[in-house]
């Protein structure tokens, strides 16, 4: 990532995903934004977000062959603190593509890269230790609580098989967890 977002190329870094030349997912987030008035610096790094994250997974496909950027649209929907909504945006966005933390950090300051790296999975992290560091951060936890919840959502999947099935316990499991804040 050379400066700023404007320079992302939209690859990711993963396989998961399937490639798909259709950016209709993305032009809808995009075109969505288009005349709205943005007269506070959260509107601002509201559509910020958005616009970094329908860049970012741009030809993005999720296990539905749906563009990827429903996804975190989902989760933003889900969410209600300003802050919430700017880290479901991009909460995919270092996990997934060349953006890093410090693009995060330059573009949206120390805070909303504290909640993006609280919930940004390593590889070869344990799932545990994963779940105990989102958890310490509040943001983070809201997000990751609505990321979950849209991602146990199996009525999306054309197909559901056996580790559709064991992945949605999973992900029932860490929002048991989540959400039983002491």
């Amino acid at each position: 990532m050379a400066t700023g977002f404007g320079m992302m190329t939209g690859r990711r870094k993963t396989q998961s995903f399937r490639k798909t030349g259709s950016a209709a997912g993305t032009k809808r987030v995009l075109k969505r934004n288009e005349g709205r008035e943005s007269n506070m610096a959260y509107s601002e790094d509201f559509n910020k977000a958005e616009r970094i994250a329908a860049a970012a997974h741009t030809g993005a496909v999720d296990k539905s062959g749906k563009p990827y950027i429903e996804h975190p649209e989902r989760v933003a929907a889900w969410v209600k603190e300003p802050r919430e909504k700017v880290v479901a945006w991009l909460h995919d966005v270092v996990e997934d593509t060349d953006f890093t933390l410090a693009d995060i950090e330059r573009e949206f300051g120390p805070e909303t890269a504290a909640a993006v790296n609280a919930i940004t999975h390593r590889k070869d992290e344990p799932w545990a230790d994963y779940l105990m560091r989102v958890k310490s951060n509040e943001v983070a936890r809201t997000v990751k609580i609505a990321d979950l919840i849209d991602n146990s959502n199996l009525s999306r999947l054309t197909e559901v098989r056996p580790k559709d099935v064991k992945r949605q316990a999973k992900y029932n499991r860490a929002l048991y967890f989540l959400m039983n804040v002491e």
